[in-house]
């Protein structure tokens, strides 16, 4: 089937693109890949006539060893360098391996394969600018058969680099020698993004996750460049290498963009740190003492013209902490469920946050007296798996069976065989799966910051208790300036994936690219967007004053319920398995108080912790309540709030400073990895939703709290109760039938109705039935999950994103700047030398997060603010 896309402008005009045809899949999987061992590019090779020799087809190997050593990257020394030591051809200069430098070096005695470069691991190369083109013909040289068939210039010719990203987490690793430039600095920093050039559509959504928070594809980005630095090595041989997080933005295929990249010297200067730090006990020195990691507070600057950035301190240790710990605690906790009976308890979530994971809320799910001894994951599955009739079947032959002398009973199932079969096929889902604990390890990731991806493995092997790291809660503030000097221009790429080449017509001229640009990996970068803005009806309520042990008391309330469902894509042109791959959702709210001794009293919320602050000398407390995570599918039909009381107008002192939404991105993917295991990766991305400005205010005010909240989210346990109209429990009456919503209803004893009323018990998670407990048949029970009939979440289709990408009714924003960026003339030509550009430096704690690390950068009035935040184990 072909699907016409009609208008599309490229470096040239597109008329057909047609999903027989890969490589010109605008929104899926063109096929290419950089194995050096199997490389595949059908997207040059049939841009051109055939027979061509395809340069882009990767045969270089940059994690090549021999002998249990890694072998030096050579650089062409024919290529038209002009740095003396990299070209001379009598002797040639090799560049070290970066395994053996900086945060890619391990230990002493480790193997050559526990290193991170293997494609099967994800990795692919974007960009190689040595002098040779993936296939390794030179630059200089004349190949008359071959695509690119005239010599080459250097993209720089003073700056070796090439680019690897890895389609599993969404990084792109760079690596550049800077010896050259920038040799007199102890740090350097990149800059890459988009720089503003004639129309307002030269950019992506590519590096909005800069600013620390993700951002819908309808909105302008405001991030267009992320910067990082690191220490320099200031070595003819030897890399600067460093790491930025992409996202994923399915419109780039539709729109043009380039990808500017530069360097800057980096002075640091004044710097004063006062508070506690992180602390860690995990090792983090090989057996020689020297450290595991030399890039430990890789702190990130930003360029003040540009308004964005990104921070990525300790982003390489809390990677090898919580991955190789997160790895080692899953393989025990998995092969300990093997190793015990069925029903293990709830899980202890990462880093010692005591919390039951992803499924704590489910476990209701099910009704006590079914597959009680389950673990927690079973319920998942059961809910995911059986249909409604069918679970009330086996939930009605098995209480019939267990309960054969009860007088009362719904419907008689018990010799029914449709029940027993239910029930059987029930336990054998749940006895499948209840083993499959690893999405409970990882619910405690959500604490943490935006962007960090965790990898997991799983390998079947004796449990061996791994040893937890902990680490204190840090308080850090640092004050002082950066100095950025000599700024280098590296060089414009093309974004991967917004390059489409048409298939070669001998009636047409042959397209015109800078070939220097051209990702050997063309396909779009980054794994999830999320293309709708999320809004949510919010509640706000003070009830009318009343008397309370001799006070006047108010009663304030504020409810929250997601709206409309979310509307999102993975990147089809990774193999995802979207079978085991699943979406999270949970609300994040901070209240703002007055007086610390306020309780809040929660509604499908948690009090995650409270942190002070002084303003003016005014004290002020910060509450973050967290919700559970929950299936997307299940999001829509939850609201989430808390109350609280007060004695009048000047001890109001509960308002909300921020409502967010964060997504936990739980992906499987169907290769393997080097060592045959699977590969997962988590992501969390958070989403603002309001924080008092215009920019952040997605809340859609409602006056109607029937709207936002159908049922009460406390338990209800009614013993040897009659059910009359005026009970407070009730949540309406309609006619002569009274209603009452619930998450939970524990019933025990006798249960009735007032006399001419018939009573509807309806309950989200469970309704449990105590041993003794008589219903007479007036009272009808229910579980009912669909309270609001929530539309369906869903991934969109292809036809749907063409539409919302460039159709009629476009909605997509990405392309264009939230904020004035930098102009095209600020960005310094080659060698050129500007005056210092320098920044106040600013570091609060922030109590958004668990996690102790510089997370958060922004630019107000050239004030550098990085949020610290905190980490407790």
């Amino acid at each position: 089937m072909k699907h016409l896309l009609l208008g599309i402008s490229m470096l040239w005009s597109i008329a057909l693109v047609s999903q027989n045809n890969p490589c010109q899949n605008c929104y899926g999987d063109k096929g290419i890949s950089t194995n050096p061992a199997n490389p595949q590019n059908c997207e040059m090779s049939e841009a051109y006539p055939a027979g061509r020799v395809n340069p882009f087809l990767n045969t270089w190997n940059w994690g090549a060893h021999q002998n249990g050593a890694f072998s030096a990257i050579p650089l062409n020394p024919s290529a038209g360098w002009q740095v003396p030591d990299f070209y001379n051809p009598a002797a040639p200069v090799l560049m070290q391996s970066p395994f053996y430098q900086g945060f890619l070096q391990k230990p002493g005695g480790t193997p050559i394969t526990d290193f991170d470069y293997h494609w099967t691991d994800g990795w692919e190369l974007l960009w190689r600018n040595t002098g040779y083109l993936p296939n390794g013909q030179q630059y200089q040289a004349t190949v008359s058969n071959s695509i690119v068939n005239s010599p080459l210039t250097l993209h720089n010719p003073r700056i070796p680099y090439f680019v690897l990203y890895n389609r599993y987490n969404g990084k792109m690793r760079i690596f550049f020698n800077v010896f050259a430039e920038l040799n007199t600095y102890n740090h350097v920093n990149l800059d890459i993004g988009y720089i503003k050039k004639n129309a307002n559509t030269n950019t992506s959504g590519l590096f909005r996750l800069g600013g620390g928070l993700d951002r819908p594809l309808d909105r302008p980005t405001n991030i267009s460049i992320q910067s990082a630095h690191f220490e320099s090595v200031n070595n003819i041989t030897k890399w600067f290498m460093t790491e930025v997080q992409t996202a994923y933005d399915p419109c780039v295929c539709n729109y043009p963009s380039n990808i500017t990249m530069n360097l800057w010297g980096v002075d640091s200067s004044s710097l004063d740190l006062n508070g506690r730090s992180i602390a860690t006990t995990v090792p983090l020195r090989d057996g020689s003492g020297n450290p595991t990691y030399t890039d430990f507070l890789n702190v990130n600057t930003q360029q003040e013209n540009y308004g964005s950035g990104n921070g990525f301190a300790i982003y390489k240790s809390l990677d090898g902490m919580l991955s190789d710990y997160d790895k080692e605690l899953k393989e025990y906790k998995d092969r300990l469920a093997d190793y015990n009976s069925v029903g293990n308890a709830a899980m202890r979530s990462l880093m010692g946050l005591a919390k039951k994971g992803l499924n704590a809320g489910l476990t209701g799910l099910v009704p006590s007296n079914i597959l009680s001894g389950l673990s927690n994951n079973a319920v998942r599955v059961i809910y995911k798996n059986t249909k409604p009739g069918d679970y009330n079947k086996a939930k009605q032959w098995f209480y019939d069976q267990t309960n054969p002398s009860d007088p009362y009973r719904l419907v008689d199932f018990s010799s029914k065989p449709e029940g027993a079969v239910a029930y059987q096929n029930m336990l054998k889902d749940a006895e499948k799966y209840s083993q499959d604990l690893s999405k409970t390890l990882k619910g405690g990731l959500g604490a943490l910051s935006d962007n960090l991806f965790a990898t997991f493995y799983t390998e079947p092997q004796k449990p061996v208790p791994p040893t937890m790291p902990v680490a204190t809660l840090s308080e850090m503030k640092i004050v002082g300036s950066l100095v950025k000097k000599d700024p280098v221009v590296v060089g414009n790429v093309y974004t991967p994936g917004s390059l489409n080449l048409p298939k070669y017509d001998p009636t047409q001229p042959q397209p015109s690219i800078d070939f220097n640009a051209y990702p050997a990996y063309n396909e779009p970068l980054g794994l999830f967007a999320l293309l709708k803005t999320p809004k949510v009806m919010n509640y706000q309520k003070v009830s009318s004053a009343e008397e309370f042990s001799g006070y006047t008391v108010w009663t304030s309330y504020d409810y929250f319920k997601l709206r409309d469902p979310l509307r999102y894509r993975y990147n089809h042109s990774v193999d995802f398995d979207f079978n085991q791959t699943e979406l999270y959702g949970q609300f994040n709210i901070v209240v703002s108080l007055q007086n610390p001794e306020v309780k809040l009293f929660h509604e499908n919320l948690k009090e995650l912790h409270r942190t002070v602050d002084t303003v003016n000398n005014i004290v002020y407390y910060s509450c973050e309540l967290i919700s559970d995570w929950y299936p997307v599918e299940q999001l829509g039909e939850h609201y989430f709030g808390f109350k609280h009381y007060f004695f009048g107008p000047s001890s109001l002192n509960a308002s909300v400073v921020s409502v967010k939404l964060k997504l936990l991105n739980d992906m499987y993917f169907n290769q393997l990895s080097h060592d045959g295991k699977e590969i997962n990766s988590t992501q969390v991305l958070t989403y603002l939703l309001y924080d008092g400005s215009a920019d952040g205010d997605l809340l859609v005010n409602e006056q109607n709290i029937n709207l936002v909240k159908k049922y009460e989210a406390q338990e209800l346990l009614l013993e040897n109760e009659t059910i009359e109209p005026s009970d407070n429990y009730i949540s309406e009456v309609v006619g002569n039938v009274i209603y009452i919503n619930r998450s939970k209803v524990v019933l025990g004893g006798n249960i009735s109705v007032a006399t001419g009323y018939h009573a509807i018990i309806r309950a989200y998670w469970e309704i449990e039935t105590q041993t003794n407990c008589v219903i007479e048949p007036t009272v009808q029970l229910e579980i009912k999950r669909d309270f609001y009939n929530f539309p369906e979440t869903r991934e969109v289709s292809d036809e749907e994103l063409l539409s919302y990408c460039q159709g009629q009714n476009k909605k997509y924003q990405a392309n264009q700047f939230a904020s004035a960026p930098a102009p095209d003339d600020s960005i310094p030509q080659d060698n050129s030398r500007q005056a210092a550009t320098k920044l106040n430096l600013n570091i609060r704690p922030n109590p958004s997060s668990e996690i102790a690390l510089l997370d958060i950068f922004s630019v107000t009035d050239g004030t550098l603010n990085i949020a610290v935040l905190d980490m407790q184990g």
